[in-house]
């Protein structure tokens, strides 16, 4: 079976009925932005969940270079970008900015070892939740990268 997606679900386990092993599965255009990410480019769609876009985000970065990224945090709308000084793998959340191309509340990352660097868009509701400050969304963006 192929091209199965199961809706309101990112990730899932699929396993067959006799037998005690399973297998993690994702949904939906993850390989794709997976290969953005570690190309160092920005994605051609919208991921279909946050938790798609970190998952993404993390295991593109680990992939490039020794050292996780470090979490600058949310941009609001207007608001400052946290200074990158010094930090050689990074990424933060940040609004759309249509003067710029970037028409989509996105992921920003880059890794200063590699050169790499990119956006991941999001959804434009996760996004407003993660600037009202939804603590469950913190908490998954958080526990991506605390390892």
């Amino acid at each position: 079976m192929y091209n199965l997606k199961v809706e309101g679900y990112h990730s899932y386990y699929v396993a067959e009925e006799t037998t005690n092993t399973a297998v993690l599965v994702h949904n939906a255009n993850y390989g794709q932005i997976l290969a953005a990410v570690k190309a160092g480019s920005n994605t051609a769609e919208e991921a279909t969940s946050l938790e798609e876009a970190l998952h993404a985000v993390k295991f593109g970065l680990d992939d490039l270079s020794a050292g996780k990224g470090k979490f600058l945090g949310v941009v609001e709308p207007g608001g400052s970008y946290p200074s990158t000084a010094g930090v050689s793998k990074w990424f933060r959340i940040e609004p759309p900015e249509p003067a710029v191309g970037n028409n989509l509340p996105h992921i920003k990352f880059q890794d200063n070892v590699t050169g790499n660097s990119g956006h991941v868009w999001i959804t434009q509701s996760e996004y407003d939740a993660l600037v009202a400050g939804d603590e469950g969304l913190l908490e998954m963006v958080l526990k991506y990268f605390d390892d």
